[in-house]
């Protein structure tokens, strides 16, 4: 009987630690049909991640595969519920049961797009303050019988497209979503994050390499097209913006990236 009662508390315990077990990390939409085309529409997953980083809650982007902890972690939803006169966001946290964790709605000021879009979801992750907890990780049975364990039923996945990549130093403009990583010797490498839709083979694909030079902030750039032809040119690296003039075709062909 003694025995019994020190396993029955020995579980209980073990569940109420398994309950208060934190989400992983936030999986950010990088396109959203409700904001606009394309990817990142009016930069409103940038804008998210920022918000998400300025709070120290983790974040990553979706991309291409389901990652292995995919129901370890909660897909933000994005619902456009802005009408003529002010932009508003609905924003929603769902487990991989699709079933929602938290939720808030917030409505920007400005009635540009990008910016009130910005405030607006500013506004509705106000009341999100960290990351919120796991119930459970499945669903257990409610009989515990002696001598037996709980039961857990395997949760089950959503049929999305995700795999999980994080730039660390995003330059993008209106056509491309890069990430520079910086490799030996001072070169760096430009992984496209949205190369499908631009032609390439994958979303995260190598286009470039950036070789230092004898001039301070300036590289040599081999470029690699969609169709897979290569080119160079020159490429001049700041805080704040990367700046590619490349040779294309006997023509001048000029690349500016914004930092983030």
């Amino acid at each position: 009987m003694k025995k019994h009662f020190i396993t029955v508390i020995l579980v209980a315990f073990s569940i109420c630690l398994y309950a208060q077990e934190s989400y992983k990390y936030i999986i950010i939409p990088t396109y959203s049909s409700e904001i606009g085309k394309g990817l990142n529409p009016y930069g409103i997953s940038s804008s998210i991640q920022k918000i998400l980083n300025e709070k120290s809650i983790a974040n990553k982007f979706q991309t291409d595969q389901i990652p292995d902890d995919y129901c370890e972690a909660l897909i933000l939803e994005l619902h456009n519920n802005s009408n003529m006169f002010k932009n508003k966001l609905g924003i929603e946290l769902k487990d991989c049961n699709n079933r929602v964790i938290w939720k808030g709605e917030g409505m920007g000021q400005s009635k540009e797009y990008a910016k009130g879009y910005a405030e607006a979801a500013a506004d509705a992750l106000e009341g999100l303050k960290e990351m919120p907890e796991m119930e459970r990780r499945g669903t257990y049975s409610r009989a515990v019988k002696k001598e037996e364990p709980l039961t857990m039923v395997a949760p089950v996945r959503q049929k999305q497209t995700g795999r999980i990549y994080k730039p660390s130093n995003l330059y993008y403009n209106y056509t491309y979503f890069t990430d520079l990583v910086e490799k030996d010797q001072g070169t760096i490498e430009l992984i496209i994050i949205n190369g499908k839709l631009l032609g390439y083979n994958d979303d995260l694909e190598s286009i470039a390499v950036l070789t230092p030079s004898e001039q301070n902030s300036e590289y040599a750039i081999s470029w690699k097209n969609a169709n897979g032809e290569k080119t160079s040119g020159i490429a001049t690296l700041t805080g704040q913006e990367l700046k590619i003039t490349l040779s294309d075709g006997g023509q001048i062909k000029t690349i500016i990236l914004q930092k983030y």
